[in-house]
């Protein structure tokens, strides 16, 4: 009889451990469900939040951009306005600034003949 009963025993015992592990088979299977659909729902937050990242990044660059290309423009604008001098504006070579070479211009070009009044031209009265 005692061998019986220790028997049951085990046999209870091993009937218990058999539900145990069923439940804790059945755990870890609602643990992998759980732990994929952590991992779809990472993997959509770091898409989505990605994108959100880009694009924000995007309207802030196109800002800037856009405010450095009006800028270049202006520094073009306003160094042309300062290298206008009497060569190359209608400025009088009066209004050219101190050190900067004055440039008359001379319409006249040079010729072989000598300076003065040429022989064979008539007197002008």
């Amino acid at each position: 009889m005692g061998t019986e009963t220790s028997l049951s025993k085990l046999q209870k015992q091993v009937t218990k451990l058999e539900k145990d592990n069923l439940k804790l088979r059945e755990l870890l299977e609602h643990q992998k469900e759980n732990n994929n659909n952590l991992k779809s729902q990472l993997r959509y937050l770091e898409k989505n939040m990605e994108d959100k990242i880009k694009k924000a990044l995007e309207a802030a660059t196109s800002d800037l951009l856009k405010e450095n290309q009006a800028l270049k423009a202006e520094n073009i604008k306003l160094k042309a306005i300062l290298n206008n001098d009497s060569s190359n504006s209608g400025i009088t070579t009066s209004k050219t600034p101190i050190g900067k070479e004055k440039r008359i211009p001379n319409s006249r070009k040079e010729s072989q003949k000598s300076k003065g009044g040429q022989k064979g031209q008539a007197k002008q009265k």
